[in-house]
């Protein structure tokens, strides 16, 4: 009703709302707005979409919104898309779970466990099923657990080579993902579409003086590990990991800098977080000279 109406009163209020509810009480359903910046930055396009222009999200940022603002409380259809997003598009899967803070992960697979038997209810009276599909809606639960922890980073490697190009290698329990970058805009945008910015924050990581490390390294020729993460994996049953023991300690250096002592051909140093500390099994990050 609003459509094309840009000045209308109520178009003007919705701008200053966070989040709106539609309800529709004949059919005992609603719809659910949030009003967010897409995450992933990166990857959204411009197109035309009924005669008007508007922005269209991509698959990951699409399926973050899902996850993170409403994966405590997801519908079947939520978590149907969940599991087969999982199937058909890993790396946007990848690139919303792990922009999720690991608690919220666990928390994630805690409450689709907890509630396995009601969205199979619910997820019965999903229409438009492709045959190919009709395993997950069964047990969506079930599927979505498998994809999220699937999904979870093992290990982010950031290495910078003597050839001026920067690699990108994550490992998940499906897949290794590399990517090659040679200039700064090409990391940029590897950095943003694949979530990774993100990925940095939840673990307490800063972003921008990891990509402004890389980016030297990269323009002088350095070989040099950036940041190297190996972090707990998910179990996928609705369980916690266990605990691996306790973390080593920074060390510090004659200059200064947080390290682990000794001086090899590749030295590496403790990742710079953002205050809360680290808060995983193996975290390095290069020497930053």
């Amino acid at each position: 009703a609003l459509s094309g109406k840009k000045n209308h009163p109520i178009a003007e209020f919705c701008k200053s709302l966070d989040r709106i509810e539609f309800f529709d009480h004949t059919k005992d359903e609603h719809v659910d707005v949030s009003f967010v910046k897409p995450n992933p930055q990166g990857g959204a396009k411009q197109a035309t979409v009924d005669g008007q222009k508007a922005t269209v999200l991509s698959t990951a940022q699409i399926m973050t919104g899902k996850l993170e603002h409403r994966g405590l409380h997801s519908p079947a259809r939520d978590v149907f898309d969940v599991a087969v997003c999982g199937m058909l598009d890993p790396p946007a899967l990848e690139a919303a779970v792990n922009a999720l803070r690991p608690e919220k992960q666990e928390s994630l697979i805690r409450i689709y466990a907890l509630l396995a038997d009601t969205l199979a209810e619910q997820a019965a009276s999903l229409g438009g099923v492709r045959p190919e599909f009709e395993t997950i809606r069964r047990q969506p639960a079930r599927a979505a657990i498998e994809a999220v922890a699937g999904a979870q980073y093992r290990r982010v490697r950031i290495t910078t080579s003597e050839r001026g190009e920067t690699s990108i290698e994550t490992t998940t329990r499906q897949r290794i993902a590399r990517h090659r970058c040679t200039s700064r805009e090409e990391l940029q945008e590897v950095l943003d579409e694949r979530g990774l910015n993100a990925f940095l924050e939840a673990h307490d990581r800063d972003p921008v003086l990891i990509a402004e490390v890389a980016c030297t390294a990269m323009e002088t020729g350095n070989p040099e590990t950036i940041i190297d993460l190996e972090l707990a994996s998910l179990t996928g049953d609705g369980t916690p990991p266990e605990p691996e023991g306790k973390q080593p300690e920074a060390q510090r250096r004659p200059d200064g800098n947080p390290g682990r002592g000794g001086a090899p051909q590749r030295s590496t140093i403790t990742a710079p977080t953002t205050g809360n500390g680290p808060t995983d099994r193996n975290d390095t990050m290069g020497p930053t000279r």
